[in-house]
């Protein structure tokens, strides 16, 4: 029934039923036995959003809240009843709701308010509480909301009295603005819009930082430390954040002020290279993510960069076809372009002595370069003795057997060869990570391994192969052991 995504889903009181709000346009709502599939209940939600479905724990009623728009539903029949205003408050955009008792609910609101009902009708307006009211939860003695702000606030289950206020701010957290909130005991979890989760001890109001992560959008640029246990991730979420992969934490962030799409390391590790969405190179220093030097030769994105094995040129691909080719003693000053491709730039590798370079493009074509020049060596045959310092393009002769059969090519969409030249992994459309032998011949057999939610956009092994690493567009990261 619900053939696109689902927006928001609920458990029943009892825990045998599931509530689902669909992506479709008319946002329609399923209700399903979870244990067998059946559905039992559906109907149409609102032409506008729903962005939140809630069931209360007290009585068989669903709540649903989204743009302009916020319901009751009963469920035996499924129907639905617009909420009451009267005077008191106004329909605006709805984002969340919890239950502090029977016949009671409580929604945050675009303006910052809570708004009580009692029933369907509006009871109580609590104005302005926060900028954006993002999240709210409640039990029977308290209701917690958080806001666009980054405080978190507790109230008396009438919303009469705010009993605690908390302001929600980290060194390293870029924003506070509080998403979600969960309660189990007295420690409470609050989610922010920049991927920190803070867990808060609600008797003494204490938080500590649990774990951090990208905060919206696909991570799509990837790239591992040469000699340390550390790896560096950029995305849609404008940052760039270095990870230790020991203690599986961020050490560092920073705010690069647009879209990232590919990262790289110097062979020493001193310098990190950042690809835009916007044409643009940033340079950083891997120690302090400090500014060092930043080009603009391109307008549309650079899917892909490497430094040379010799640390001493760096090739750029970007969308519009083309590869940049700088001298890094130079200042970053280009030294050549490469011409010759029909589509965007996807992979790109390095011969072992830094002289040659292999490009795959959009519509899977594989070209050489001389390098610095961007000379096209037109007879591959030429080419077919030379070491390659890494293997990530998914096009060509040692890694044929990593597309599935019958494949477009579409479907894989990075890989990464092992640093002993044994094994090669790829990520897919399908959000799994495969490992095969390397070289991967036509029909070759490999393991798949799920971890992600969405399509895999790299993956690239430690320098000691001891672990792969893999990120996709669903924000995670992932850090595999390699067991060989």
């Amino acid at each position: 029934f619900l053939k696109k995504a689902i927006v928001s889903c609920t458990f029943s009181r009892d825990g045998t039923l599931i509530c689902a709000v669909g992506a479709d346009s008319y946002h329609s709502l399923a209700v399903y036995r979870w244990q067998t599939g059946t559905m039992l209940a559906s109907a149409r939600g609102s032409p506008e959003k729903i962005v939140c479905v809630a069931w209360s724990p007290y009585q068989d009623y669903v709540v649903t809240c989204g743009i302009k728009h916020c319901m009751f539903w009963s469920t035996e029949p499924f129907r639905a009843r617009k909420a009451l205003f009267s005077r008191r408050g106004k329909i605006q955009t709805m984002l969340c709701c919890c239950f502090p008792g029977p016949d009671t609910t409580i929604v945050g609101t675009q303006d910052g308010s809570l708004y009580l009902f009692k029933g369907y009708q509006l009871a109580t307006n609590m104005r302005k509480c926060h900028q954006v009211t993002h999240a709210v939860h409640a039990t029977r003695d308290v209701v917690i909301s958080g806001g666009k702000e980054g405080k978190v606030k507790f109230w008396t289950i009438d919303l009469m009295q705010c009993l605690k206020e908390v302001e929600i701010n980290h060194p390293q957290a870029l924003s506070s603005c509080v998403k979600a909130m969960h309660l189990m005991g007295s420690m409470l979890l609050v989610g922010t819009r920049t991927g920190e989760i803070y867990e808060m001890d609600t008797t003494s109001y204490s938080y500590t930082l649990l774990l951090q992560g990208h905060g919206y959008g696909t991570v799509w640029g990837l790239a591992t430390h040469p000699g340390e246990h550390q790896m560096c991730s950029v995305g849609d979420d404008c940052t760039v954040r270095i990870w230790d992969v020991a203690s599986r934490r961020m050490v560092m962030v920073r705010d690069l002020g647009a879209k990232g799409r590919s990262c790289a390391y110097h062979p020493d590790g001193s310098q990190i290279a950042i690809g835009l969405a916007g044409g643009g190179v940033v340079i950083l220093s891997a120690d302090s993510l400090d500014t060092m030097h930043t080009k603009k030769d391109r307008e549309e994105p650079i899917h892909e960069l490497k430094f040379s094995p010799n640390g001493q040129y760096l090739a750029v691909g970007s969308h519009d076809n083309y590869i940049d080719v700088y001298d890094i003693g130079k200042q970053y000053g280009r030294m050549g372009v490469a011409k010759g491709h029909a589509s965007f730039i996807r992979h790109l590798d390095w011969s072992q002595d830094s002289t040659v370079l292999q490009s795959n493009s959009g519509d899977f074509e594989l070209l050489f370069w001389e390098m610095p020049s961007g000379k096209q060596i037109k007879f591959p045959a030429d080419t077919r003795n030379i070491d390659w310092a890494t293997w990530t393009c998914t096009v060509g002769w040692p890694v044929q057997g990593v597309l599935p059969k019958y494949s477009m090519g579409t479907d894989v969409l990075t890989c990464d060869r092992s640093h002993t030249r044994t094994v090669i992994a790829s990520g897919d459309e399908f959000g799994m990570v495969n490992l095969y032998q390397y070289p991967a011949h036509k029909g070759a057999a490999g393991r798949t391994f799920g971890g992600h939610s969405s399509k895999v956009t790299g993956v690239r092994f430690m320098f000691d192969d001891t672990y792969l690493i893999s990120v996709g567009a669903d924000m995670t990261v992932c850090q595999w052991r390699v067991v060989l």
